[in-house]
């Protein structure tokens, strides 16, 4: 769930919904969490360290599929609260 006060809080989870597609949600997430900035290159340094096929993550973290599930996941956020990066969106096994 992306955190609305940070410039790239959507892009990023954009971009790990996108890896998730691919199989490395969670290897996207700790790749994000353990890098001390956050930029458009970081999230594409990311994607091809990961080797995930960039065309496809492209697509995916542009789709309707992704941006609908952040949106009911905002949306589902209580006013006021805040979370830390390990909400239950994405229970690891």
């Amino acid at each position: 769930m992306p955190l609305r006060f940070h410039k790239f809080a959507e892009p990023a989870a954009r971009a790990a919904l996108a890896a998730g597609e691919q199989g490395k949600f969670w290897e996207f997430h700790d790749k994000l969490f353990a890098s001390p900035t956050l930029s458009d290159e970081v999230i594409d340094a990311i994607a091809f360290q990961l080797e995930l096929d960039i065309d496809q993550f492209e697509q995916d973290r542009n789709s309707e599929k992704v941006i609908q599930q952040i949106n009911q996941d905002l949306l589902r956020r209580p006013a006021g609260r805040s979370y830390r990066h390990t909400h239950h969106l994405h229970q690891r096994p």
